[in-house]
């Protein structure tokens, strides 16, 4: 399949999965309230997820298996790809469901582990680490290379955590660092898996700017997941390790600060984080 069949292709898959999946997680432990104690659909990322395996499951039924046609599945990358994003996604619903908000940042759950409690926020940093050890292992030969890409792969995946505090917050993030991103690369030829992607991206975020659903753990890990694995894939070096500082920087400013209290101060950002959202 062509970019634009996948993309149509799982794009419906994603409105029927919404049609479907926003009433389940309208009940149970994914009724959550947002940050002004609306009731959403809480875990709506799940719906990424689950569009992204029936698509698959669609282009491997229309090319019977044809891996020579280039599909996501032919290519270790692409393997590396969606085990990947089924593994973060994984650890994300986890801590949706049964993680707390007691503990914030990597201090407090690191302080929790010395008095002998571990949370699940700490069980997703570590397992998210060496998920990206792990996929960057296949990519690095060598040892401050597979360093880079690893702390780069899992400080883009917690990013997006980070961000996911407001409605659209994160998704407005990502499809703006991706289009950059893919300027930047433009015929790489990895970004043709993406049109698994994009799709339940943009039906989710609809679904966020409604106050309907939150992205939830389970959805910004996986986008975090998905640009991070394209800068380890697609950029050089010399752009990996500053793209890496900086998010070493804003990862010790959100440790120390509030980044919704420096949004709010700056009139062009508290702007851009109110666009689009419709309160109900």
């Amino acid at each position: 399949m062509s970019f634009v069949s996948t993309f149509v292709t799982s794009l419906i898959v994603s409105v029927v999965l919404w049609a479907l999946l926003l009433p389940l997680l309208r009940k149970g432990p994914t009724a959550v309230p947002n940050y002004r104690g609306v009731i959403v659909a809480g875990s709506s990322g799940i719906l990424i997820v689950i569009s992204i395996f029936i698509t698959l499951a669609i282009i491997t039924l229309e090319s019977e298996l044809n891996f020579a046609a280039g599909g996501v599945l032919a290519s270790v990358e692409g393997l590396l790809f969606i085990i990947l994003l089924l593994g973060v996604s994984f650890i994300g619903l986890v801590d949706d469901l049964w993680g707390t908000r007691e503990y914030g940042g990597f201090r407090g759950h690191f302080s929790s582990l010395v008095r002998g409690e571990l949370t699940s926020g700490l069980i997703k940093a570590v397992v998210g680490a060496a998920l990206a050890l792990l996929v960057s292992s296949f990519f690095s030969t060598k040892i401050l290379m597979l360093l880079l890409n690893t702390v780069l792969l899992a400080l883009t995946i917690n990013f997006f955590n980070l961000l996911d505090l407001r409605p659209g917050r994160a998704i407005k993030s990502f499809l703006f660092l991706s289009l950059v991103t893919f300027v930047a690369t433009f015929g790489f030829p990895f970004w043709r898996h993406w049109s698994l992607i994009l799709p339940p991206v943009l039906v989710v975020f609809w679904g966020d700017l409604n106050e309907q659903s939150m992205l939830g753990d389970v959805g910004s890990n996986l986008i975090g997941a998905a640009l991070g694995y394209t800068f380890v894939l697609a950029l050089s070096w010399q752009f990996k390790l500053a793209i890496t500082l900086l998010l070493g920087l804003f990862h010790w400013y959100t440790e120390n600060h509030s980044l919704t209290e420096l949004i709010m101060r700056v009139k062009i950002l508290r702007r851009l984080d109110d666009l689009g959202i419709r309160h109900r």
